[in-house]
C-alpha cells in the first residue's frame, strides 16, 4: 500500500488570495488563485495537492499591476484643456474684431460714394457727388415709396378692422306711408263779381 502525505499550506500570493483555505490538505485538494482589482494573474491559477509527494503541483502564480498608460494620457489631455479653450476663445475674439472692422470699412465706403458734398474752388462753390449718389438716391426713394405703400395698407386694414369691430349696422326702421287722396279740381268762387273801385279815378 502506498503511503499518502498531507500537503503544507500553499504559498501566499502578493496582491491576491487563494480559496479554499483549510487547516490541512490531503491528496486531491485544489486551491484557486485570484488577484485584487487592477491586477492580473500570471501563471497557473489552480494547484493540486499530491498525496504521493506532499507537495503542490505547478509553481506559485504572481499578480502584476495593470499598465497605467491610458490614465497618464488622460491626465495629460486634461492638463492641456485650459490652454485649448483659451486659444479657441482668443481666435474667436480676433475673428469677431476683424469682421467688425470690415463692416465699418464697408459702411464708410458706401457713405463716401453715396453722399453729396460741396467744395469751394476759389470764389466758386462746386457740388461733388459720389459715383453711386444717384443710384443710392433712387434706392432711397424706392424704399420710401415702399414704406408709404405699407403704411397705406396698414391704415386701410385698420379701417376695415374698425368697421368689423363696430358690428353689423342697425336694422332699418319701417315708416308707413300715407295713401294719397284725390283733390277735387279748381272751381270758381261762388261770391258775386265785385266791380273795381273807381272812387280814386
Amino acid at each position: 500500500m502506498t503511503d499518502s502525505y498531507n500537503c503544507s499550506d500553499p504559498s501566499s500570493l502578493t496582491d491576491g488570495f487563494f480559496v479554499i483555505a483549510k487547516s490541512y490538505y490531503v491528496h486531491g485538494d485544489k486551491v484557486y488563485y485570484y488577484c485584487k482589482q487592477n491586477f492580473y494573474l500570471e501563471g497557473n491559477p489552480i494547484r493540486e495537492c499530491s498525496g504521493y509527494t506532499g507537495n503542490w503541483t505547478g509553481s506559485s502564480p504572481t499578480c502584476t499591476a495593470e499598465p497605467t498608460t491610458a490614465t497618464t494620457t488622460t491626465t495629460e489631455a486634461t492638463s492641456t484643456d485650459p490652454w485649448v479653450y483659451m486659444s479657441a476663445g482668443l481666435s474667436g475674439f480676433l475673428a469677431l474684431f476683424l469682421i467688425l472692422c470690415l463692416i465699418a470699412i464697408i459702411i464708410r465706403f458706401c457713405v463716401k460714394v453715396c453722399r453729396q458734398t460741396k467744395r469751394k474752388m476759389g470764389n466758386q462753390e462746386e457740388i461733388v457727388t459720389g459715383c453711386c449718389f444717384f443710384c443710392c438716391t433712387d434706392c432711397e426713394n424706392a424704399c420710401k415709396k415702399h414704406i408709404q405703400k405699407i403704411e397705406k395698407k396698414k391704415y386701410r386694414s385698420a379701417g376695415i378692422q374698425s368697421m368689423i369691430d363696430l358690428g353689423p349696422p342697425p336694422p332699418a326702421v319701417h315708416v308707413p306711408r300715407k295713401v294719397a287722396v284725390d283733390v277735387p279740381g279748381w272751381k270758381p268762387s261762388k261770391n258775386p263779381y265785385r266791380p273795381n273801385n273807381t272812387s280814386t279815378n
